[in-house]
Order: C-alpha cells, then structure tokens, then sequence
C-alpha cells in the first residue's frame, strides 16, 4: 500500500504555510540581532570595569610595596649600631619599631653569613636557620639594595611567602647585615586577600609571576599557591599577558572555563594581576533570555502552522490588519506602543505574544539602562579622577569627582576641551601625555596640580580607548589624590638624614656635607675646621635625673650649639652626646680656637627644665684642614677631633683642644 502525498497545496496552504515561516524567521531575526547587540554593549561595558578595577587593585599591590619598602629602608638606617652590639640590643631596637610588625607577617635581622639573629614577634626556633642560599640573600648583599623576593617556601614550616629586603650598615659605611619582612601568601594580608576578594558572585583575582615558568601567588584556591600557572597550549590569554599584554578579553582557561579575563602588570615587581569572570555569570541574563525566545519563538511557530492552516481565510483579514499595522510602526520608527488585539483567536494570541516579545526587548534595554547606572554609582563614588575625552579632546564623560575637585557642576563639563577646562597653565603640563595617549600609547606620570587655590600631587594615567578598526577614538583620563603619600615619603626622606630628637644632621647626611667641604677646600684653598664635642658628664645626668631631662637637654645643646655658629656652618648630631660642627671659609686656622672658645663660653649658663636647673659644659676637640688636603678625608679629620675631644676631657673637661696645634701655629 503506497500513500499518496499531495504535492500540490491550495492557496490558502501555501500562504498560510508561508506566512507562518516568514513571521517565525523574523522573530528570530530581530530576537537574534537584538540580543547581539546587547551582549556587545554589555562586552564593552564589563571590560572597561574590569580593567578599571584590575588597574585600580595593581596600583594598590605598587603602592603597599612601595610603603613597605620604604618603612623597611627607614628602619634598616637606624639599626646599623644596635645590630654591631649584638643579637640582644637588635632585638631591643627592632622591636621599638612598632610598626614594621603592622605591614609585615615577620621582621628578620639577618646576618652578612646568612643567620637570622633577630625575629619580630621573637620565635627562637628560627636562630638555628641560615638563609645565605635564598635568591633574596644574595641579590641583597651582591647589590647592597633592598630587593622583592619571588615567592618561596620557609625552611622551618614550607609555608610559601615572599621576602621584602633592605641593607643594614655600619657606622663605617659597609654593609652588615639585612633587614627583611615577609608577607604570607596564606594569610589576610594585601597579598593574600586577593585571592579572597571576589568578581561578582563567582568571579576572582589571582597573581601570577612572569618569567619563563610562572608561578602562582595569590588564588582563591590556596592549594594553587606556589603551583605552575596553566601553560599556554591551555590558556592562551594568560601567555598574551605574560608577553606583556594589558587589558581585558573573552577566552578559555586551563579547566575549560569560559570567561572576561583581565591582566595588569605589576610595576614593582615582575608578577601580573588577573581577574576571572565566568561568562555564565556575566553574561547569564542574556542567556536565559535567548533560550526563553527560542522556545518561545518555537512555541509561536507550532502554533501559528495548526491554527493558520485551518483558518486562515477567516484568519486573513485581521491578520493583514496586524502586518499593515506593523509595517507602519516600522516606518514611524521603534515599535513602542502595544498593538491592539481585535478579537481572542490565534490572530490575537500572535499580537499579544508579540506585544510580550517587545516587552521582553524593552525590559532588556532597562536592564543595560540599570547596569550603566550601577557603573556611573561606582565611578561617582571612588576618589578617583575618571574621565573619557574624544580625539577632539572634548570631554563626553566625566565623573562626579570632577565637580569635587574643580567646583563646577558635573555636566557642565561635557562638551568642553581640556584647554578650557584646565587653563592653559595646566593643560600646557599634560598635552605631551595626552597627545601620546591619542596615538595609542598608554602614559602615566606624577605631577602638582593646582585647583581652587589648593596644590594636589596627582598620578594621572591616560589609556587609548580603541575603535573597532583599532582606530584610536578618544583616551580614558584616571587621576588619584596622592597628595598624602608624597607628604609621607618627604618626611621619611627628612628622617633618612636627620636625628629624630633633635632635628639636627645626621651621621650620614654630615658625611656627606665634609666629603663636599673637602671638595671645595681642594678647588679654593680656604680651610675648614671639623669640631667634635660632647656634653661633659651626661650619663651623671641620665642617672640622677632620668632620661626624660637628658633628652630635654640634648634638645636645648643642639638649638644653642646651633645659635652659637652661622647659619652657613653644619651642626649635626652622632649619636648619644656626641656632635659634631662643620665650620667652612676660614679666614685664618686660628679662627677655629675662637668659635670653640665662644661655644664653651655659651654653655655656662645654666639649662633650666621648669623648677630643674642645669649646669651643663663641653668639651671640644678640633681637627683644621690644611689649604690643600691632598692626603686629608672625611674620616681622618673625624679622627683627629676625636682624639683632640680626648685630649680636652683629660685636661680636665670645659675646654678645648686643637689637632695639631703645634703645626696651626
């Protein structure tokens, strides 16, 4: 029995069958392009947050090595004769420093063989360890500089940790041993909580080294830390980044996750932050929303072929009705208002589902309409400069920190260049940066700006935004307040070279000021007189009346030593009671034994502390350069006075002796 199949179909069928197609394909059309249009749109947007968080994070992770480099320099220059008495006078020291322990998991004193001597918080197991073998050691010693570490494990738990460095030295200038703070991967530091901050719900961050065998040194899965990264025949992103590549990018991880992957690479050191967002997350309301139109397309479609194919003489006429209908909204522009349903059939159902459809569209919109709310929230609300200028140079988006920082409304920026937004002074500073940014080349720079009558210190980066032809369209302007931070580094550069007491020159700041002095005298024959002297009798007056009316007096000898010379001549202070004057342009050599006179002389009036009264004098030994050190330095003179301030406290204290007075005469 052979069934017969009708090949020829009646108008009716064709055109039933016909329009049937047609209205299906169109959904899916306008479904599918509509929905590609979104995704993009999203694309864009999530990757530009992305990459402004990743640079905001890697300008952090700088900063907080930066400070803590600094703390551990300003720290190793005030240990140098605690670690030369030995272990327990370092360790006393150390442990003054408060808040060394606050930036770090460990301070280690660390000997020039490798021994730790010293640990803060103290654990005793760790003197019998040597480190002289550790990368960070020997790069430490061989270049007399503090170094950060790659990532290790410890010798006495195989923790994994990295070592921050800085040298310690002696009073004679040479190296003797290393100050180091370690930071933990594992633990709630700055390091180890970025493996713990989440992007999104299932989002993360992780740091990698770069180098030919890169390391993992931060992840959400501490089992990861210290593990190889993923090779790049399996992560093609994460080999694009260790090339040197920036920025944010959709692609396939080692375990097959598909997501935006961002990369910022680290400036003070050679490893690289990454930020992982799945793109079921990022990308999920699309997602389901696609599904949704396919079955509900499908659904349509199903229905569409059973009803119009018994119906559809009857169904023609307002079905006609509904295309004359659409194709006029079409030409008006965007379909936005409902169309009528004349009567509850399938015709009906059609409108009605498509009226959803729109619906559905228009919910969509709201949703990216949402989401570039949520970004505008954020960058309003961080205290950071963010801005975007086209290749004009006009101003198309600002942030609220804007209106912050210059006193203007926010939107009043728009539309504006630079030029006449910053005044010429200013914009004259940044036109190089901006210029190089418009050819594609991201810059970054620290620079004094001046707002409303206020200075800033500002570290503004200008990134190329790139067009789909890889034409640059505009720039993205990030500028942080880091008006604080070089207030801190000013101060711990003062501390660097100055006494914390007495305010007065260090020991290596006057080195430096005689190596000059010895310099000069050489080029124009005048000689220069070096004064070393000490308050007679000082411990006497630690003991009686405590170390509280001994700092007072160190502070009332250093400001009238200081009134006692010319403001040109270098007062500066050793250590304990010791200090020294740098007396230049002599006249005469003789001239020294005059203003040593005139200091012992200054120093008999009495030092009165409220009710206490003080009687404290001086001795001072001498040491006078000849017209021509040829054969004189910094450390011989230094000795000379040494000897000549000896020479005064055995004749009998209050007085002062001449190196050499024999020859001066």
């Amino acid at each position: 029995m052979h069934l017969k199949i009708p090949w020829t179909l009646s108008v009716k069928s064709r055109l039933a069958l016909v329009l049937t197609l047609l209205f299906t394909a169109a959904i899916a059309f306008v479904t599918a392009a509509q929905l590609r249009e979104i995704r993009t749109s999203m694309a864009e947007v999530l990757s530009a947050q992305q990459v402004t968080l990743l640079t905001r994070v890697a300008d952090e992770v700088d900063e907080k090595f930066r400070a803590r480099a600094a703390a551990l320099g300003s720290v190793a220059a005030h240990l140098g004769l605690a670690m030369a008495q030995g272990p327990a006078q370092a360790q006393a020291a150390l442990e003054l420093r408060e808040s060394l322990p606050t930036m770090f998991d460990s301070v280690l004193m660390i000997s020039m063989q490798g021994q730790i001597v010293v640990s803060v918080p103290l654990r005793p197991e760790l003197a019998h360890v040597n480190v002289a073998q550790r990368a960070y050691f020997k790069d430490t010693v061989s270049s007399e500089k503090g170094v950060i570490s790659a990532p290790y494990l410890t010798l006495s738990e195989g923790k994994p940790v990295v070592m921050m460095t800085a040298p310690i030295f002696g009073q004679d200038g040479r190296m003797i041993g290393i100050l180091g703070g370690s930071l933990s991967l594992l633990k709630s530091n700055f390091l180890g909580n970025i493996g713990t901050t989440r992007v999104g719900r299932s989002g993360y961050f992780y740091v990698v080294t770069r180098g030919a065998h890169p390391l993992l040194v931060s992840h959400p899965d501490q089992k990861k830390v210290m593990t190889p990264a993923a090779p790049a025949s399996k992560n093609s992103s994460s080999a694009l980044a260790q090339g040197g590549f920036e920025g944010s990018m959709e692609g396939t991880n080692s375990t097959g996750l598909r997501a935006l992957m961002g990369f910022k690479q680290l400036k003070e050191t050679e490893w690289i932050v990454a930020a992982v967002l799945p793109t079921d997350e990022a990308f999920g309301s699309i997602a389901a929303t696609q599904e949704h139109m396919v079955v509900l397309a499908t659904l349509i479609a199903a229905l569409i072929s059973v009803v119009t194919w018994s119906f559809v003489y009857w169904l023609l006429v307002p079905l006609a009705a509904v295309l004359e209908y659409v194709r006029a909204k079409k030409m008006n522009g965007a379909i936005v208002e409902r169309i009528p349903v004349r009567r509850w059939d399938e015709i009906g159902e059609l409108t009605h589902e498509f009226n959803n459809l729109m619906a559905a569209e228009e919910v969509a919109k709201q949703a990216l309409a949402a989401n570039e709310e949520r970004l505008l929230t954020i960058t309003d609300n961080v205290p950071v400069l963010i801005g975007y200028v086209d290749r004009d140079q006009r101003y198309q988006f600002n942030n609220r920190t804007y209106e912050e920082w210059f006193g203007v409304a926010q939107k009043a920026f728009l539309g504006k260049t630079m030029l006449e937004v910053l005044g010429h002074e200013e914009y004259s500073a940044i036109r190089n940066d901006i210029g190089e940014a418009l050819q594609g080349y991201i810059t970054s720079r620290e620079r004094e700006l001046k707002l409303r009558g206020h200075g800033r210190y500002v570290r503004a980066t200008f990134i190329p935004d790139y067009g789909p032809e890889s034409q640059v369209r505009g720039c993205y302007i990030l500028a942080y307040d880091v008006t604080e931070q070089k207030s801190i580094e000013k101060k711990l550069a003062f501390l660097a070279q100055h006494d914390t007491l007495t305010e007065l020159p260090n020991r290596a700041a006057f080195n430096e000021r005689l190596v000059l002095a010895i310099a000069r005298t050489r080029r124009t024959g005048k000689v220069f007189a070096v004064m070393y002297l000490d308050i007679d009798k000082f411990k006497l007056v630690n003991d009686t009346h405590g170390h509280g009316i001994g700092d007072q007096l160190l502070s009332a000898f250093a400001t009238r030593l200081t009134d006692s010379v010319r403001s040109t001549d270098v007062v500066a202070r050793l250590g304990g009671d010791e200090f020294v004057i740098l007396v230049e342009d002599l006249a005469v050599a003789s001239l020294a034994a005059v203003i040593a006179a005139k200091i012992i002389e200054a120093m008999r009036t009495p030092f009165i502390f409220e009710e206490l009264q003080i009687v404290a004098s001086t001795s001072i030994g001498v040491a006078v350069s000849t017209s021509e050190p040829t054969d004189q330095s910094g450390p011989e003179l230094l000795q000379e006075a040494d000897a000549a301030l000896y020479q005064a406290k055995q004749g009998g204290r209050n007085s002062y002796r001449i190196a050499g007075a024999e020859t001066l005469a």
